[in-house]
């Protein structure tokens, strides 16, 4: 029975190589896959670790930090008031895929908008440049600076207005797929007009196995939000 299979193999030799291949580059697509979603999925750990944060409060049926959150612009205050949290930490910031313009060419990116008082939301690591972007100033990802040749000094567009670039980032902030800049808050909301709008609400508790506990408040007390543990 084997014999007469290799023969069959062996009369049709062409055929048989073109399939060996096939079976090959397949696997070899399977593993490239595999790899760059592992790389992905470190990346955005990698960035949601840099939050000093147990809890991060999203719009009802969002998945994940790259998905769609759009919350009231107050509602870090409403949370605040609805849930009674008191001594726990409270921060907000926006995140939005956005194109940037560099040398007139439109590049998708993640643009995240934080308070550059609190830090929360901000570059995991300034790797040049300045540590905080001020007016009309934004913090790129060393990765896409490297790819794009933007150098600190340079001018992107976002949104309609001229950006400095300041600062470059890593230790998180190149996802593979896509990469972060970060700018003020308020200068993100008045460069797209979003004003009342913010994306993502996070929760630093002073006792951490007490979250579970908040978590369940917030829920209860504040509809139309999903609480996820950071972990």
């Amino acid at each position: 029975m084997i014999s007469v299979a290799l023969k069959n193999l062996m009369a049709e030799k062409v055929r048989f190589g073109v399939s060996v291949l096939g079976v090959a580059f397949s696997v070899f697509l399977i593993g490239l896959f595999l790899s760059l979603f592992r790389g992905f999925d470190s990346h955005v750990v990698d960035y949601v670790e840099s939050v000093p944060a147990d809890l991060w409060i999203v719009q009802e049926g969002t998945r994940d930090f790259l998905g769609v959150s759009i919350l009231p612009g107050d509602a870090e205050e409403r949370l605040e008031a609805a849930a009674h949290l008191g001594e726990e930490e409270v921060g907000s910031f926006v995140a939005r895929p956005m194109d940037i313009v560099i040398d007139g060419e439109p590049t998708k990116v993640h643009v995240i908008g934080y308070d550059t008082v609190s830090g929360i939301g901000g570059p995991p690591e300034v790797t040049a440049g300045e540590q905080v972007p001020g007016p009309g100033e934004i913090i790129v990802d060393g990765t896409l600076a490297g790819i794009a040749g933007i150098d600190l000094g340079d001018t992107v567009g976002l949104a309609g207005r001229e950006f400095r670039v300041v600062g470059k980032s890593g230790g998180g902030s190149n996802l593979v797929f896509t990469q972060l800049v970060f700018v003020e808050i308020g200068q993100l909301r008045a460069a797209t007009g979003a004003e009342d709008i913010t994306s993502f609400v996070t929760v630093d508790v002073d006792t951490p196995a007490q979250a579970e506990l908040l978590k369940e408040r917030i829920e209860a007390q504040a509809p139309g939000v999903t609480v996820y543990h950071a972990e």
